[in-house]
């Protein structure tokens, strides 16, 4: 072939070459695109875990609030059940105080009754030698 025959082949050629370089570029920009989309994609799924992982801390802290709660309510009414006991238990000893007062005043009344029969007992003894003596 001639030089002459070549040159349209030749400029096909250079504009093929110049349009595979131009697609080359588009490619590697591309490329490019889709390297930065990829970083950003994976900033964007470690702020995601990230997210996630506040997310989960948080529920994790309302549940331990939560159940902290609970066991405050629990607790609450077993210090309501134990200051319902400590009542009864109060109660129960002020009317134990009560009746050993009555027992004590009781006790004094019957010693009380005991030595005014022993005391007229005596007397009625005292009164009765006497006639004892008489009728002997």
């Amino acid at each position: 072939m001639t030089p002459e025959e070549l040159r349209p082949l030749l400029a096909v050629v250079a504009e093929q070459v110049s349009l595979a370089a131009a697609d080359l570029a588009q490619a590697r920009a591309a490329a490019a695109r889709v390297r930065q989309e990829l970083a950003q994609l994976g900033k964007t799924q470690a702020a995601n875990a990230d997210l996630a992982a506040a997310h989960m801390a948080e529920r994790h802290a309302l549940w331990r609030q939560k159940e902290r709660g609970r066991l405050s309510a629990e607790l609450a009414v077993r210090i309501a059940e134990a200051e319902g006991r400590a009542t009864a238990l109060a109660r129960v000893a002020a009317k134990k105080e009560a009746l050993s007062e009555l027992l004590g005043e009781a006790e004094e009344k019957a010693a009380r009754q005991r030595h005014r029969r022993q005391d007229a007992e005596t007397q009625l003894q005292e009164m009765l030698r006497p006639l004892a003596g008489r009728y002997r």
